[in-house]
């Protein structure tokens, strides 16, 4: 770290940036993973004291604040106000640290999850998701889906990776128990993926399907070239959806197996 940066003693684990370009049309956006501080006690005293969010929580708000202009940097070299936030925050949904990005207008994506299965860790019987995935206000549009794949959190302590809590041997080199934190996925809808055409239909090589929307319906985002209808023609199974706003052309190819593929 750099020894004038303010905040070179601030982190912990420091935050890992990169930024994604695509090939097709030079949309960016910008993912960075963070581990903030963890709620344990260990050397915390007065305000870092559990005050009812967990130990070290001023300090977790302060990472967060750093983390927010580092963001601001990030897009502002990048040139586009699209960003992703991942990672272990070690703060719940409604806690402080993720209140700093919600007041700077950034959105909790995993909201979208139904409550029952928004969680990504358990601690003493209790569930909750310390692992988020929030987004600019810009980037938020583009999330198609947000799956927590429950494989950890669940089981049983007993068979963890980590021997240290736990009788040696139980562990299995499989997804289960592989951390003690579920991982999320997160799935873009960016502007050069294809879209899965609904409904799914089985067509022969002859047949052609037309799909009309209303004039303006938008497919990717205000920068593509907008359509009213459009016809394509697949063989034998459902069609994958492409469009090429350069020349402003759709083209349909078989998808590889009749189940649908969320994009």
């Amino acid at each position: 770290p750099d020894p004038a940066d303010p905040t070179a003693d601030l982190f912990d684990r420091y935050p890992v940036a990169q930024t994604f370009r695509s090939k097709s049309d030079n949309q960016k956006f910008t993912v960075v993973v963070n581990h903030l501080k963890s709620k344990t006690c260990s050397g915390a005293t007065g305000a870092e004291l559990d005050l009812g969010q967990g130990c070290w929580n001023a300090k977790r708000t302060r990472q967060a604040t750093a983390l927010l202009d580092f963001v601001n940097t990030l897009t502002a070299n990048a040139g586009d106000p699209d960003v992703l936030l991942i990672g272990d925050y070690n703060a719940y949904g409604e806690e402080d640290p993720i209140d700093v990005f919600k007041t700077a207008g950034m959105v909790d994506t995993l909201k979208t999850v139904p409550a029952a299965s928004r969680y990504t860790y358990v601690f003493d019987g209790q569930t909750g998701y310390l692992d988020q995935a929030i987004g600019s206000a810009s980037l938020a549009s583009y999330v198609k889906e947000i799956i927590l794949w429950h494989i950890n959190a669940d089981e049983p302590t007993v068979i963890d990776y980590d021997n240290n809590y736990n009788p040696s041997g139980y562990y299995a080199a499989n997804a289960y128990r592989s951390s003690d934190h579920d991982p999320v996925w997160v799935r873009l809808n960016v502007s050069d993926e294809p879209i899965l055409l609904s409904p799914l239909v089985d067509q022969t090589a002859t047949q052609a399907i037309a799909f009309t929307y209303a004039a303006g319906a938008n497919f990717y985002d205000a920068d593509v070239p907008q359509f009213d209808s459009l016809t394509f023609t697949a063989s034998g199974k459902p069609a994958w959806l492409s469009i090429d706003p350069a020349t402003r052309t759709f083209s349909g190819t078989p998808a590889t197996s009749e189940e649908p593929r969320a994009r």
